[in-house]
């Protein structure tokens, strides 16, 4: 009978809108707007007829007759051309094309020339009348899409659908369906929508790392490697994607090259606590002590509520001899992550495996009420109540664990020492 610690932790690092309404995307990015690469496109007509408007309108305003109109329409035109200016990518280029942002301070002048046009069709060809039931239906038709448009920002699902229909060709769609399946647990949706975001742009970084990790957490490591290698391939300063990686070569013992992998992911994230920590992991696995220790110790430093760092250095300390040490340590722990069950568990069994029975029974109970389902805190505090000598209550908390887990061999196993030991003193008491 020995009370059961906690096995070391282990870790794996893991709007904008149309100017028409009629098409609303979330993001235009990546495909959204297919290139135009020959001149006949039929947009070629919208991009004539747009210059062909602009120059009108900017001759009116140099040689028109009404003064009044040409000073309205040279402010309209100049709240339309110049606040786009800085994102037009004709100066410098500013890695976007369309993006409602850039839209607000122009939409006054296009406001203001548009007023203009209905103000003049009503005195030459149409009547107020007409033009203003027009206008109505024109109104009530864009606050009808709003309306529509709301409802699917409701939720990120909604939203990030929606722009299936609109932008199929936009592989950050694809990418941020696939991330938020992945979030849900969906792993074969998340792995459909990631290949497709990887098919349709082939050097997607963040597609190919997470769709990495993905595979990783199934056991498929070489066809996780293989992504991850071209992941930090094509961005060589990827911190994510070099961590990731070392935690595949980890796990199919390339230990050299996982090293490797962690020191670059530090290298360029320098405050990056999970990259410590799974350098620690990888440290434990090599019998690198001092490493190790050290490797967890700069986790906590950079991230003073990595329940991971803590425990491992803990349970590292215990491991050779320093329970102590560990004890002071996972009381540290306790004021920075008071309810982490983990840390109440793990403390109650190194006090319990120095007969510090009452302190341990306090936070064995505390880790339960933060954690009531956990088979491993009853059976491990139904093996303090037995060194206690509480042979009752240590029946009570075995078979709460065993209603729990059935298949828990340790309890079944002290469960049956616990018997012997109640039969013994039975038999021993005299009769």
């Amino acid at each position: 009978m020995s009370m059961a610690s906690h096995g070391f932790f282990t870790s794996s690092v893991p709007g904008r809108a149309s100017p028409v309404p009629q098409w609303l995307c979330f993001d235009w990015s990546m495909g959204c707007v297919p290139i135009i690469n020959t001149y006949s496109d039929p947009r070629i007509l919208c991009i004539v007829a747009l210059w062909t408007v602009l120059l009108l309108l900017l001759a009116y305003c140099l040689c028109g007759r009404n003064l009044q109109i040409k000073r309205n329409l040279t402010m309209g035109l100049a709240l339309l051309i110049v606040p786009f200016l800085p994102a037009s990518n004709i100066f410098f280029t500013v890695g976007f094309v369309v993006a409602e942002r850039v839209l607000y301070l122009s939409s006054i002048g296009s406001c203001l020339i548009t007023v203009l046009g209905f103000a003049a069709l009503s005195k030459k060809y149409f009547g107020k009348k007409v033009l203003g039931f027009t206008v109505g239906a024109l109104i009530a038709l864009y606050m009808a899409r709003t309306v529509q448009r709301s409802a699917e920002w409701v939720d990120e699902d909604t939203l990030f659908t929606s722009g299936l229909t609109v932008c199929p060709l936009n592989a950050k769609v694809h990418y941020n369906i696939g991330k938020l399946r992945a979030e849900k647990g969906q792993a074969v949706i998340a792995d459909k929508f990631y290949r497709e975001a990887i098919r349709l742009n082939p050097t997607y970084d963040q597609a190919l790392n997470n769709l990495g990790n993905l595979i990783k957490d199934d056991g498929r490591y070489l066809e996780a490697e293989a992504l991850l290698e071209k992941a930090v391939e094509i961005r060589n300063n990827f911190a994510a994607g070099w961590m990731n990686l070392g935690t595949v070569k980890a796990a199919l013992h390339k230990e050299d090259e996982a090293e490797k992998c962690y020191s670059n992911a530090i290298k360029y994230r320098p405050r990056y606590p999970d990259a410590f920590f799974n350098l620690g992991n990888l440290y434990i696995d090599q019998d690198k002590t001092v490493k190790d220790i050290a490797a967890f110790k700069t986790a906590i430093n950079l991230k003073n509520d990595h329940v991971g760092a803590w425990m491992n250095h803990a349970l590292l300390l215990e491991k050779s001899g320093n329970r102590d040490a560990a004890i002071t340590v996972i009381r540290e722990a306790k004021s920075h992550i008071p309810n982490e069950p983990s840390v109440h568990f793990n403390l109650a069994n190194m006090l319990g495996q120095k007969d510090e029975f009452v302190e341990a029974e306090k936070h064995f109970l505390i880790a339960l009420k933060l954690k009531p389902n956990s088979a491993e805190i009853y059976g491990n505090l139904g093996v303090l109540y037995h060194r206690w000598g509480k042979h009752e209550q240590a029946g009570i908390y075995y078979r709460k664990a065993l209603k729990l887990d059935p298949r828990s061999e340790n309890v079944h196993e002290n469960l049956k020492k616990l018997k012997r030991t109640t039969r013994q003193v039975s038999s021993d008491r005299p009769k």
